[in-house]
């Protein structure tokens, strides 16, 4: 489904979005926003967490950058609302499931917001990686002061 002709150019991305994923998933150990349910496939949070870091998102950024619109604003616009409707709805259904759960005052519309940032950012640092990483940093400053990450114990 991605142009794999063409993957080193959307590498560095994936990279990116990896790397802000390990980071994120680090700082939240022992103060998490959302907390994933083990199941009989995945026996353990940090098991998810390395299959959402290494497989799902990588597949989920090469896909998403490969097959951005290159014209229409209109076109852009409903392919970027499909990709966050895509992830809210998996993200809902996956709530309402009981594998995921929220903590620390972060609720699915503050996923759903979270999504909209992510996308944006995704194709910002695919287009131009020094904004990408100052919208990234801005987006972690707010996130960090506004579910009291400063308060909180940190590994």
């Amino acid at each position: 489904w991605g142009d794999w002709r063409h993957w080193r150019v959307y590498y560095p991305t994936v990279l990116f979005v990896t790397t802000v994923n390990l980071f994120a998933s680090y700082v939240s150990y022992l103060h998490p926003l959302w907390i994933f349910k083990p199941d009989a496939l995945v026996r353990s949070e940090t098991a998810i967490e390395l299959i959402s870091t290494c497989v799902v998102m990588p597949a989920s950024v090469f896909t998403y950058l490969s097959n951005f619109p290159a014209a229409g604003r209109v076109r852009q616009g409903a392919y970027f609302a499909m990709w966050v409707g895509v992830f809210a709805a998996l993200e809902t259904v996956d709530t309402r499931l009981g594998g995921i759960s929220y903590a620390n005052g972060w609720s699915l519309a503050h996923s759903f917001a979270f999504d909209c940032a992510m996308f944006a950012i995704i194709l910002l640092h695919h287009r131009r990686p020094l904004y990408g990483w100052l919208a990234t940093v801005a987006m972690a400053v707010y996130i960090l002061t506004a579910f009291g990450f400063w308060g909180a114990e940190m590994k």
